[in-house]
């Protein structure tokens, strides 16, 4: 496509991934191919750097395994035709509502197209449209237009290619994006049972806490998502055999996806106000599927569950009653670590943990050393420093305090009683 004064400008999206090394050469050849449909319309390019490789060792029953993750980072540029640039991609998907794919860096509130008809503002019809296109003017403006109209909108001869680019960029933010939270695993198809993912999400957390994608970044470790799509889909061996999840993992499960569709799917069905977090649950809840692209998203929805099961016992354990004995050391079964948070001082960090323990009493820990993963059950040693009212605002609760802690076990999210052993087949 031959450019004009009306795309001389260049609009440019970057976004950077860590990709784990087995899965580096597929990624390169996905990207490769999407550059090449980009280079033959002749508006704009794509391309990725390969950066630094990063080995992360594996936590519990795998610990002395390590896996290589490398650094990419993908660029995409394409013009702007008269001072518009594309923002986003809307795919209406009937009643399940409308799936927004965005620019990384776009900054624009999309919640009114979450579910909205496929109508475009340039020609004020609405029609069958599997796509529509939101689009900004340098000046702020924002415009919704139907692929049939972009060349009488945006004043080009070709502003379809332009949107084809656009496709092409955000395809290969979306491959490197699937592949960063697919892990180390394989499978063939691009959807799965979302209840049965979820199922493999709560055995891994099980297993080893959870871990969001940010949290793996920092401890160049795997996600919570990404070890869940490699049990899922792992082929087992005479070495390592199949993981399965347990029967306390399926339950919780459960449970967390009819509390999604509860809280997010009847709210939003209702026209109840909710974030962009809440709509995305749920369109996925009410699909009842999921795929490598939105598996970080739809793993959230396991810990969304289990914050809410925290804060309510939080509330019913306020103004209970004090535990232990004033200068005693002993030992504390099944205290679950609802909150982990850090202050710093001229002395340092210092880690303020609060348990409940399964009488729904609360207990605090502060630590300067040690920092315990929050949503895990552990029994500690530890000596009861002093009883105390803590009172803030309208409200009081009776809290113990501890010091000295040492942690005689680690269990898994749920109650204590209910940890089951790992289940393979």
């Amino acid at each position: 496509m031959k450019t004009d004064t009306a795309t001389e400008a260049v609009d440019s999206a970057e976004k950077s991934f860590w990709i784990p090394e087995e899965r580096l050469h597929g990624l390169k050849d996905k990207i490769d191919k999407l550059a090449k449909r980009a280079a033959k319309l002749g508006c704009g390019s794509i391309s990725y750097v390969v950066g630094e490789t990063q080995y992360r060792k594996r936590s519990g029953a795998e610990s002395n395994k390590v896996d290589a993750f490398v650094a990419v980072t993908v660029t995409g540029t394409s013009p702007r035709l008269g001072g518009w640039s594309f923002a986003a991609t809307i795919e209406h998907l009937g009643a399940d509502g409308n799936l927004i794919r965005a620019r990384p860096d776009a900054k624009i509130d999309l919640a009114a197209y979450r579910t909205a008809a496929q109508v475009c503002d340039h020609c004020k019809t609405t029609r069958r449209r599997t796509e529509t296109y939101v689009v900004q003017h340098e000046d702020g403006r924002i415009a919704r237009v139907g692929s049939n109209c972009l060349r009488d909108f945006l004043g080009h001869k070709d502003p379809q290619a332009v949107a084809s680019m656009f496709q092409y960029i955000l395809d290969a933010f979306g491959a490197a994006d699937a592949e960063e939270s697919y892990g180390s695993g394989g499978g063939a198809s691009r959807y799965f049972d979302l209840g049965e993912y979820l199922a493999y999400v709560a055995e891994m957390i099980i297993r080893v806490g959870y871990v969001s994608s940010a949290q793996a970044r920092e401890r160049e470790s795997d996600s919570t998502a990404g070890m869940a799509l490699s049990a899922m889909f792992a082929k087992p061996t005479k070495d390592n055999p199949k993981i399965y999840p347990s029967d306390t993992a399926c339950d919780f499960a459960t449970r967390a996806l009819a509390y999604a569709k509860q809280e997010f799917a009847a709210k939003a069905d209702a026209g109840e106000e909710m974030s962009d977090y809440g709509w995305n649950i749920s369109v996925l809840v009410r699909r009842d599927v999921t795929d490598y692209r939105s598996a970080g998203l739809a793993a959230s929805i396991i810990r969304a569950y289990q914050k809410t099961i925290e804060r309510e016992a939080e509330r019913a354990a306020r103004n209970n009653t004090f535990f232990g004995t004033v200068g005693k050391r002993e030992e504390f079964k099944g205290l679950r670590l609802v909150k982990v948070r850090d202050a710093e001082s001229q002395f340092g960090v210092t880690h303020i943990h609060r348990f409940l323990t399964p009488e729904g009493r609360l207990a605090v820990w502060f630590s300067s050393g040690a920092r315990l993963q929050e949503g895990r059950v552990y029994d500690l040693k530890a000596t009861v420093k002093k009883h105390e009212l803590r009172t803030w605002k309208d409200t009081s609760e009776n809290q113990t305090v501890l010091t000295r802690a040492k942690v005689v076990a680690e269990h898994d999210f749920l109650k204590a009683e209910d940890v089951a052993a790992p289940a393979t087949k």
